[in-house]
């Protein structure tokens, strides 16, 4: 049902099974052998998740959002190059990051994000085998089922792949491979202090991740919208109603934002996507001018040539995203 429901939280089973399995006194038979037990528990709901999804995709087709990978070896190479890359990379996106290429709002690139992402697992990796030789020994083994894990958290999108929103199939790879930087932050305690971490610095470790999370909610999406709707408030305050028929909205393109950097889909204005403008402005109209808050809603995407505008049109300007200050 989880995976019918939401792919990228169901995933999170093999993160629990990391978190149980891969410890470094565990026998490689006891290892597998529980190994085994998982799959076995997973692979009836895979098929069940994956016959549904054929179904609804033969009723209801959606290419715009997913599609069925017929490409199989690509996405696999995509997985390496792409996904997994940015399911170990820690440090980015920052607007501090002293690489970003001349673009107002700078982007993160690619081969930014893959350079960080591999190097940080490799660091990662090498603590990953000093956790598991704290045992003595097998820690092939432990750090095979290891990898096996970081790939089933990947393994439903070799089928289905979301064409829309890619950071949806990050969420367990990455919860992973934060697991596994622990583990490996341990492995080198171990090795090099001969002792575990102690409490206090993982106590530190996890307040900086949320302090970090907090300043990245504020500034990529906390600031920006809360920014977009005061201007968007601003340009329907003290505006003519009489003789309006409807409003004319014309978006952004998802290159003008608010935001210090573009990342992904992140620091990007919300008022360029879809639906999302004639909901910006049915609720700006609901709080500025109540009584006109029915009137019709039309958008023109930011990449379209303006309209010329007719009697009884509005024009509501949202392009001046690529004006506003910063």
């Amino acid at each position: 049902a989880a995976l019918a429901l939401y792919q990228p939280a169901a995933l999170f089973y093999w993160v629990f099974a990391a978190a149980a399995l891969l410890t470094p006194n565990r026998a490689p038979g006891d290892l597998f052998r529980k190994l085994r037990r998982h799959c076995a528990i997973a692979a009836p709901a895979l098929a069940a998740s994956y016959g549904l999804a054929v179904l609804g995709l033969t009723l209801y087709p959606a290419p715009d959002r997913m599609a069925l990978v017929s490409d199989i070896p690509g996405q696999i190479e995509r997985f390496l190059l792409r996904i997994f890359p940015l399911a170990a990379n820690f440090a980015l996106p920052s607007p501090s990051w002293p690489f970003l290429p001349d673009l107002d709002p700078p982007e993160v690139p690619e081969s930014a994000d893959r350079i960080v992402g591999w190097a940080f697992f490799l660091v990662v990796s090498w603590g990953l085998v000093l956790y598991f030789r704290t045992a003595g020994g097998k820690a092939r083994w432990r750090y095979g089922a290891a990898i096996f894990l970081l790939a089933a958290a990947f393994l439903p999108a070799l089928v289905m792949e979301q064409n829309l929103l890619r950071y949806r199939t990050l969420a367990a790879p990455s919860a992973l491979v934060v697991l596994y930087a622990y583990f490996g932050a341990q492995g080198f305690a171990r090795a090099f202090r001969r002792r575990s971490l102690p409490g206090p610095a993982l106590a530190v470790a996890a307040l900086a991740g949320l302090l970090s999370a907090g300043y990245h909610l504020r500034v990529f999406l906390v600031e920006p919208q809360t920014r977009e709707m005061e201007i968007l408030r601003g340009e329907l305050t003290g505006r003519d109603f009489s003789g309006v028929r409807r409003i004319v909205v014309l978006q952004p393109t998802p290159l003008h934002t608010l935001a210090p950097l573009r990342h992904l889909e992140f620091g990007r204005p919300s008022s360029a996507w879809g639906v999302s403008a004639r909901v910006m402005v049915f609720l700006a109209l609901r709080e500025t001018a109540p009584a006109h808050a029915q009137l019709p809603i039309v958008r023109v995407p930011g990449d379209a040539p303006e309209p010329t505008p007719g009697p009884g049109d509005l024009v509501v300007d949202l392009k001046f995203l690529s004006r506003a200050p910063r």
